[in-house]
């Protein structure tokens, strides 16, 4: 969804990525644009899908106009993808600071629940919508980096050497099954207790699966 030339003033394209003029600024008056923009954003997800919002609702709700939005963010969908940032980044902060406290698995859910429960409609309303697998990448990414960690600790104590290839894609890899659960546990609308066993239930099974395997 690439803005026209006559909607922006200027924009620059980063690793494919269309990004506004003023979308990286730390003037405080852009900052403070853009925390309205990204607020206006996740008021209206709590009531609208997100493929259904369109520029003109996001700044008349933030008493802004078209011209300040695109010198902020290329396009709707870069400013989707920064409000469901903003709302599950607090979760995923959480969820890297305590990786290796030690706390229980039970708890960890029940924590990541209660930081995301102020957005659940709104999350729920991003999921398979535009952004989906942008947000999830992005997941992954904030994920994967403490999955490895923890990985390499276990296997260090275990005495077990693997290669760095090893370790890159096991923490990918597990990192998107979980972003996965998150999200079908927003979309589902299911409870804390609900995740708890669905993933008591997946730890349970590679528990066995690990044990057995040679």
């Amino acid at each position: 969804m690439r803005p026209s030339a006559c909607k922006v003033a200027s924009y620059k394209t980063v690793k494919g990525v269309d990004v506004a003029r003023r979308e990286t600024s730390t003037d405080p008056r852009a900052v403070r644009t853009r925390e309205t923009l990204i607020q206006s954003t996740i008021d209206l997800l709590r009531e609208h899908r997100s493929e259904d919002l369109s520029v003109s609702q996001i700044v008349k709700v933030g008493g802004l106009s078209r011209q300040v939005f695109y010198e902020h963010f290329a396009d709707r969908d870069a400013l989707l993808l920064a409000a469901g940032e903003q709302m599950v980044n607090p979760a995923l902060q959480w969820a890297g600071e305590v990786s290796r406290g030690g706390i229980g698995p039970d708890r960890a859910v029940e924590r990541l629940f209660e930081l995301i429960e102020p957005y659940r409609s709104a999350l729920s309303n991003l999921c398979d919508g535009p952004v989906h697998w942008r947000l999830h990448s992005y997941g992954m990414s904030e994920v994967e980096p403490f999955l490895r960690a923890e990985l390499t600790e276990v296997l260090s104590k275990d005495g077990q050497e693997v290669s760095e290839s090893h370790l890159k894609n096991t923490s990918r890899f597990i990192s998107c099954g979980v972003i996965a659960q998150f999200t079908d546990a927003i979309r589902e609308g299911r409870s804390a207790e609900d995740a708890r066993r669905v993933m008591r239930e997946i730890r349970e099974t590679i528990s066995v699966v690990t044990y057995k395997t040679p």
